[in-house]
């Protein structure tokens, strides 16, 4: 079972979000908006992969006309978000919907952000009411930065545009903390659904023996079943302690497909924000995120900045998003383009190298088009080629046209 700063047997997810004192509701500028929530619904919405949301939320106009962008600009200008975008929407490739399963707190299945994007998901709390509603808020938030709708005149702007979300439930009630026995039903869960192309699982916790056996099997079966897996490190500077080691992360390396986000400072993307990251596949940005929460206020939604390792694995999670909507790539595929578009070597505030980089959404994207892109047929290549060949011995040698 895994650290956690409220119980310190079980799994957590809290140590990966800490709010910053900033908070809006729905608003524009500084004023509450009147933006009504619709009523709860018990699962939701139905809705078949490919289809378009009411709004077209999926085009990548930059920049979004979301009203709450201002706040979340300084973090797409640090991650070349722009440049991102416009590479998808420049790239003349065909396109698909890509099914991500966030196993955590659950989701808010009424936001207005996750219009169009809900699938059936499932309840592994062990709570006797099943349901996938989130009581805590956590697995809203990676939703959210991940995967919100864009360019809908609403809230903030998600970071990929063609996601559909199955939420799987961890935690009982309030609590961020659940159990090695609730994380083995969610994630076998997860894999249960045959469609899923991605696990999201923005959590850690402190090395056991008996863990590190668990997520071995776990993350064996992921990958064996072609399906991608994005986790983070803890939220720690305690760099002599088992924090080090923390479950899943510090099993990244082992399994080409799994990867684990280390949060990087807002103002320096090669800093981190937590220096026991040792084990992390990359940095990305992870302080100063602005997300959807589960809270209402006086009608309409509120929105926080948050921090943590969290926000970078929904982020990692949102760019691999778009790169598989140009082709279902295999695990192997998706580590080896992400590892190859860092930058640099990521450190800690005390200058500590790590030995990974930073990652750079707009490389990743780039080398993803570039990969799916269909080759040249052969036949009209060599014919070309011939055309060429002909064309070249009439212009050298005209005296051999007889």
């Amino acid at each position: 079972m895994q650290r956690n700063s409220f119980t310190p047997r079980l799994s957590v997810m809290s140590l990966l979000l800490i709010a910053l004192s900033s908070e809006i509701a729905c608003s524009k500028g500084s004023e509450k908006s009147n933006m009504p929530m619709t009523e709860p619904r018990t699962g939701a919405w139905p809705h078949r992969a490919g289809t378009k949301s009411h709004r077209e939320p999926h085009i990548l106009d930059y920049p979004p006309s979301d009203p709450l962008f201002a706040n979340q600009r300084p973090m797409f200008e640090a991650l070349r978000m722009e440049e991102t975008w416009k590479a998808v929407r420049e790239s003349g490739l065909p396109r698909r919907d890509v099914i991500v399963t966030i196993i955590d707190t659950g989701i808010t299945t009424e936001h207005p952000e996750f219009h169009g994007k809900l699938l059936e998901g499932y309840d592994a709390s062990g709570e006797a009411e099943n349901s996938v509603q989130d009581k805590m808020g956590h697995g809203t938030a990676v939703a959210g930065i991940m995967a919100a709708n864009i360019n809908d005149g609403l809230g903030i702007a998600g970071v990929a545009d063609r996601v559909q979300i199955r939420p799987v439930k961890v935690t009982r009630r309030n609590y961020s903390a659940f159990g090695d026995a609730q994380c083995a039903k969610g994630w076998e869960a997860a894999l249960n659904f045959q469609d899923t192309d991605m696990i999201v699982y923005a959590s850690g916790g402190d090395y056991e023996p008996n863990r590190e056996v668990l997520f071995t099997r776990l993350l064996t079966k992921t990958v064996e079943r072609g399906v991608v897996v994005l986790t983070a490190t803890i939220n720690s500077d305690e760099v002599n302690t088992e924090a080090v080691f923390a479950l899943p992360c510090s099993l990244a390396n082992k399994f080409p497909g799994v990867l684990c986000a280390a949060a990087t400072r807002a103002t320096n993307p090669n800093v981190l924000a937590y220096a026991a990251s040792r084990h992390a596949s990359f940095g990305l940005l992870g302080t100063e995120v602005w997300s959807p929460t589960h809270e209402r206020e006086n009608g309409g939604c509120v929105y926080r900045s948050l921090s943590g390792a969290s926000m970078a694995t929904a982020i990692a999670a949102g760019v691999v998003a778009l790169m598989q909507s140009f082709k279902n790539f295999t695990p192997a595929e998706i580590d080896r383009m992400l590892i190859g578009a860092t930058d640099g070597r990521v450190k800690t505030v005390n200058g500590t190298e790590m030995d990974y980089g930073s990652l750079r959404p707009d490389l990743a994207v780039r080398k993803a088009i570039t990969e799916a892109a269909p080759p040249p047929r052969p036949g009209i290549v060599n014919r070309l080629g011939r055309l060429l060949v002909s064309i070249g011995e009439h212009v050298l040698w005209p005296e051999w046209d007889g």
